[in-house]
């Protein structure tokens, strides 16, 4: 029997020359893949609001100003510990153009093995989450 899940959340772009900030994810659909910093909101939390506390709580980075640049789904179908998953994911994407990470952090975080910056040519389909390979390939066309 498959297990579905639908899941909102809320991710930042966030660049610094031709890097990207990034997390590496240690569990779900995409353990092992990078992927943007962001999830899910807290009962009654406003969408900005999440992205800043998601994005601080992942890397240290305090995102100061954000708009919405695109919305995603992607059905990820994938084996967990011998069960069958169907996984919605449903993302709003914001672009961060004001930052400090003068408190960048590198280090794990409950579902993140790492948080650093990677320059776009070190990203592939097979090392990126799906939203982040169509945020990549938007973004360069």
């Amino acid at each position: 029997m498959t297990v579905e899940r639908q899941y909102l959340g809320v991710y930042g772009i966030i660049l610094k020359g031709d890097a990207l900030l990034l997390i590496k994810k240690s569990r779900g659909p995409y353990k092992g893949r990078w992927d943007l910093p962001g999830g899910g909101l807290h009962h009654g939390e406003g969408l900005k609001v999440a992205l800043v506390r998601e994005i601080m709580e992942e890397t240290g980075v305090i995102a100061k100003d954000a708009d919405v640049y695109m919305n995603l789904s992607h059905l990820e179908e994938y084996n967990e510990e011998g069960k069958e998953n169907s996984f919605h994911h449903i993302g709003i994407i914001y672009f961060v153009g004001e930052y400090d990470d003068t408190g960048f952090k590198s280090e794990k975080h409950e579902d993140v093995t790492q948080a650093s910056w990677v320059s776009l040519e070190k990203l592939s389909e097979k090392n990126c989450s799906p939203f982040l390979w169509r945020i990549i390939l938007n973004i360069i066309g």
